[in-house]
């Protein structure tokens, strides 16, 4: 959490003056496999706090401000016993998650403040 403040704190002034940009979080989504990634709800409400609060502070330096929460990649493999009954997600190439990614940007003046979901719908 300290690395993200102390990015934002010393990338935002060139921003705030330069009165343009955007500062996208690129978040990982809950994951409810166990799977790689740690999964803490407390970092995850922290981040979501930050995000909306940047996003207020810095509209008049008119600096734009969202999260962006990557789907599962088609590398995830699953890791539940119970696979056979459930459908599959196939997840989101990498290459179309960059195209996805790059499009939500030139709409950063709409979206500032929120957090978008790539692929389907995910919980932080």
């Amino acid at each position: 959490m300290e690395e993200i403040f102390s990015f934002v704190k010393n990338n935002s002034v060139d921003l705030m003056k330069k009165r343009r940009g955007t500062i996208a979080f690129l978040l990982n989504p809950q994951s409810f496999e166990g799977g790689n990634n740690v999964y803490s709800p407390i970092y995850n409400s922290a981040i979501k706090s930050f995000l909306k609060s940047l996003a207020k502070e810095m509209n008049p330096f008119r600096v734009k401000v969202m999260g962006i929460i990557l789907p599962l990649t088609q590398d995830t493999k699953s890791t539940r016993k119970y696979d056979l009954v459930t459908l599959k997600y196939k997840g989101i190439s990498n290459e179309k998650q960059v195209q996805d990614i790059l499009s939500l940007l030139k709409l950063s003046e709409i979206l500032n403040g929120q957090i978008v979901s790539l692929g389907a719908e995910l919980n932080l």
